[in-house]
């Protein structure tokens, strides 16, 4: 009974903070360079002038700036807290914390810094290029000095790899090869056969190695770079990477394919992927790799294999249309519809999103599901208005409504039944039979209909372009006035029949509340930095968010307060709309922008029976997967994992900061980190 009234003091102690919004769509967000892993689970990605890393084994991704807004190229880490990565214009950028800090190196040139290898903590190499000349430089103290090494007057490096902290090679324009044997002291020119541009090099041993070019040639050499031969031709092919497992598998990538072998490069096979080039594959073991590139120039492009390159996973997702509309019915499955007809599903709660086929290319703009399997969706061009209907999650649409008049802005359904959808003028209809039959009704709006929102089949709101609040308690026969006198309401939500908010405005952002069902509406937030709101939503009766033209609000204490919360987009972004579902948030915006975000918890450290100290702990990700990273400035001994009852279900010893609960059922739970001086800190995970 101790032990159980200890644990209940615990969880009592808990305080919620919620973690970063994370980057779902386009992701990854810029053209990807390089990617490595150091174990099966940690890994980090290089995405434009962005890092991005994982704790799961690329399931999930965070970006963690760089500090930089270069085009980054290159990087190598040595062990899980020490990294480098080069790039544009003589660019070196440090981390000795695993990626969440970055801090610049000097290079002492203005090169483009293209391939970096580290031997070890100290020991590193980088190549470089110019419009005409390439060089290599070296370390021997971790970056915090850099000597050229090798002067290339008139060639260019494209890349370099070492077997060991002795053996070296680098390659470039003009077929050239260069070789070191002392770590770099001395460099000979080796004779490639060819005045192809190479691209890559990589040795499994101190022999075989393989290099690629611009032109769509592979070379092998046997005995350490002095003869090679082509071993393989693909006209028009630009390879640009390659990598080896063992002597027998290999992988190169080229403009939109992979080229893969199986007895040392005597025989390749072409597996075509997706178009637009593959600048690198990358393989951490014999059966996992990661093939990286962009697919329009613009967006990231990554695929991933289990099975040694047999079949491979796109992880990628880009858009270029505006989402206009985000809803989700439960943590995992959600929808968002928008420009060009665009619909996309996700069941992994917004981790991968595949799109489904709209019977007409309209522009969506508003939709409303009751659950998993129904669901509607409003739009349309110029003067023609669409609706359009599933009953099977989205596997399939019908158009249950088209007519000449103006396209519909938002649609809302409290049942398979009851359902109403508005526009332009004030335009309004509404179905009795889940959209088979929709009729019009008179509501004197003069303005757009921007937002709908029904607490019953009897009672509901419409707000509209011209600032208008108006009210039924009949299903929409009738329509009474409340508020006029903002411009541009775009969005109402109400948690009850008496408490709603109302968002939009023009110049600047406006929030009006309501306690008594929009008799009375007050001001909230009023701000001045932004052009205006565009959704609002909530939660509970505390926690809310409201997004707009690249702004994003929260409050935690039903609109009292409202806080601006930072999130990363590519670019200037257009927020659009918000959906949230238990601990789980999600928005929508310009040029196919998704943005996602989850609870962590962070506990109230607990030492010598309860004594409090100030510092916190987080894991994450959290909801987790099979594994989950420590997140904490402290060192720990022990874990211990509880049920909600108590019961320890998982104690071991903790090594590194990567945790396996992979063997854990679904559920919530305690987690016990114990410190090596038998300090406690607890902290709540969600299994799912």
């Amino acid at each position: 009974m101790k032990h159980f009234a200890l644990f209940t003091v615990l969880v009592c102690l808990f305080q919620v903070s919620f973690s970063q919004w994370n980057l779902q769509c386009p992701f990854p967000p810029r053209p990807v360079r390089d990617i490595e892993f150091i174990d099966q689970y940690r890994g980090w990605m290089i995405s434009g002038s962005e890092v991005l890393t994982t704790f799961d084994g690329g399931y999930s991704w965070q970006i963690h700036p760089s500090g930089v807004s270069v085009p980054l190229y290159s990087m190598d880490f040595t062990d899980e807290e020490n990294g480098w990565i080069v790039g544009y214009e003589g660019l070196i950028i440090h981390t000795n914390d695993g990626g969440n800090t970055w801090n610049e190196q000097t290079s002492g040139t203005s090169f483009q810094l293209v391939s970096v290898y580290f031997a070890n903590d100290q020991i590193g190499w980088i190549a470089a290029l110019s419009a005409l000349s390439g060089k290599i430089l070296h370390t021997t103290n971790g970056g915090e000095s850099w000597q050229t090494q090798y002067d290339i007057p008139d060639g260019r490096l494209k890349d370099l790899f070492f077997i060991d902290d002795l053996s070296g090679w680098a390659v470039g324009n003009d077929g050239l090869i260069v070789k070191t044997d002392d770590g770099g002291n001395t460099w000979s020119e080796l004779n490639s056969g060819t005045d192809q541009i190479l691209n890559a090099v990589y040795f499994v041993d101190q022999s075989n190695g393989w290099t690629v070019s611009i032109q769509g040639s592979i070379f092998h050499t046997s005995d350490g770079g002095q003869n090679w031969n082509l071993q393989a031709y693909y006209a028009n092919s630009f390879l640009s990477g390659v990598s080896f497992t063992d002597l027998q598998h290999g992988f190169v990538s080229g403009d939109g394919a992979l080229y893969i072998t199986s007895d040392g490069g005597e025989t390749w096979a072409r597996h075509n992927l997706e178009m637009g080039p593959f600048y690198d594959v990358y393989f951490y073991n014999a059966t996992k790799g990661w093939a990286i590139g962009t697919s329009d120039g613009l967006n990231g492009k990554l695929f991933r294999t289990d099975d040694g390159g047999e079949t491979w996973e796109k992880k990628s997702n880009s858009q270029m249309y505006p989402l206009y509309d985000i809803c989700f019915v439960d943590e995992e499955k959600g929808w968002v519809a928008g420009g060009a007809g665009e619909i996309m599903f996700t069941e992994d709660g917004g981790y991968t999103w595949n799109s489904q086929i709209s019977p007409v290319w309209q522009e969506w703009f508003s939709m409303s599901f009751i659950d998993d399997q129904k669901g509607w969706i409003c739009g349309g061009q110029q003067n023609n208005g669409y609706i359009i209907h599933t009953d099977n999650g989205g596997n399939t649409w019908e158009v249950q409504y088209s007519g000449q008049v103006s396209r519909l802005k938002s649609i809302f359904f409290v049942d398979e039944l009851y359902g109403w959808a508005g526009g332009l003028a004030g335009v309004l209809y509404k179905t009795t039979d889940g959209g088979l039959n929709w009729n019009s009704l008179n509501t004197g709006a003069s303005g757009r209909i921007e937002s709908i929102y029904f607490v019953s089949a009897q009672k509901g709101w419409i707000v509209t372009y011209s600032g208008e609040i108006l009210l039924t308690e009949n299903g929409g026969d009738t329509w009474s006035v409340q508020f006029d006198g903002y411009e541009q309401f775009k969005s109402v939500f109400f948690i009850d029949p008496e408490i709603g908010w109302v968002a939009g405005g023009i110049g600047s952002p406006v929030i009006l509340h309501t306690t008594d069902g929009g008799n009375s509406w007050n001001t909230q937030y009023e701000g001045t930095i932004y052009s205006g709101l565009n959704d609002i939503g909530f939660s509970s009766l505390s926690n809310g968010y409201a997004v707009g033209d690249n702004a994003l609000l929260r409050t935690y204490d039903g609109g009292e307060t409202w806080t601006e919360e930072e999130y990363y987009t590519p670019e200037y972004n257009e927020l659009f709309a918000i959906s949230t579902f238990g601990s789980r948030s999600w928005i929508s915006g310009n040029w196919g922008l998704i943005l996602n975000k989850g609870t962590s918890e962070t506990a109230v450290f607990v030492a010598e029976r309860g004594k409090a100290s100030d510092f916190s702990l987080s894991i994450y990700p959290n909801p987790v997967g099979d594994f989950f990273h420590i997140n904490s400035e402290k060192s720990f001994k022990t874990i211990k994992i509880y049920e909600v009852t108590g019961r320890i279900v998982k104690t071991e010893d903790v090594i590194g900061k990567v945790v396996n609960v992979s063997k854990l059922d679904k559920g919530i739970y305690l987690v016990e980190l114990i410190t090596l001086d038998r300090e406690s800190i607890f902290v709540k995970m969600i299994k799912q």
